[in-house]
């Protein structure tokens, strides 16, 4: 599993654009994390009551915390397919400053060694929240992988270890 100093996997994700139409713009992971310091969550499942709540509601409320404490970007991934999410974020209030990836192929959660196959769902990936820090892991809190974990992925441990300082470069 990913660790703390390792880079994050280069491949491709999609771009889960906000709006009516079906077109979903292909993102290089490298565009996404490059020469920023982003907050990740990974959420298991769109539409799932645990996801929506404790993940996708969370990093939405903790969105200005995390600019206040100089996060650039606060990025959502899943396995699920681009208009699946597309689908979800529209059904979620307040998501909108969210950037919402797409990592279908689970390239990039594979090469995490953070996916992991439901039986009857596919792959998925684990809960987690990370910064990252132009490219490179700085703080990872990973969720046993399961369909009630949701204890250290929150904000509210990113916020901590953010005021901490313990990883400002």
């Amino acid at each position: 599993m990913a660790q703390i100093g390792d880079k994050v996997p280069m491949c491709e994700n999609l771009y889960v654009a906000r709006g009516e139409s079906d077109h979903v713009d292909v993102i290089l992971s490298s565009d996404i994390f490059k020469g920023k310091k982003v907050v990740a969550a990974g959420i298991t499942s769109a539409f799932s009551n645990l996801d929506c709540k404790y993940m996708l509601e969370e990093y939405s409320r903790s969105y200005d915390d995390f600019k206040r404490r100089g996060i650039d970007d606060v990025v959502i991934l899943s396995c699920n397919d681009p208009l699946v999410l597309r689908a979800w974020a529209k059904d979620q209030p307040g998501v909108e400053k969210l950037r919402i990836i797409s990592d279908g192929d689970t390239d990039f959660h594979r090469g995490l060694d953070m996916a992991y196959k439901i039986p009857g769902m596919g792959v998925r990936c684990k809960r987690y929240g990370m910064v990252v820090v132009d490219g490179v892991i700085k703080h990872l809190n990973v969720d046993e992988a399961g369909p009630h974990s949701h204890i250290i992925s929150t904000p509210k441990y990113l916020l901590e270890e953010l005021d901490r300082g313990s990883f400002n470069n």
